[in-house]
C-alpha cells in the first residue's frame, strides 16, 4: 500500500543558504517526473500555493485510505 504524492516545482523559491539552486531544482524535478512516468504507481501532482496544496494533499490522504 503506497501513495506517492508530488508537488510540482511553482512554488515560489526561496534560497536558504541550504536548498539547490534554481537550475538544480528544476533538473531534480524532471528527474523525479521521469521516474514516475515510468512507474505504475499511484501518482498526484499538486501545484499552486501552499495552503491549497495543503486541501489537496488532505483529502488525497483520506481518499485513499478509505480504499482500505
Amino acid at each position: 500500500m503506497d501513495l506517492y504524492i508530488y508537488l510540482c516545482e511553482d512554488a515560489p523559491f526561496i534560497q536558504d543558504g541550504r536548498r539547490l539552486s534554481v537550475d538544480e531544482r528544476s533538473l531534480l524535478d524532471k528527474s523525479h517526473r521521469s521516474f514516475f512516468e515510468n512507474k505504475p504507481l499511484i501518482q498526484f501532482n499538486y501545484e499552486g500555493g501552499y495552503e491549497k496544496r495543503l486541501e489537496h494533499v488532505i483529502a488525497a490522504i483520506e481518499k485513499f485510505l478509505t480504499k482500505f
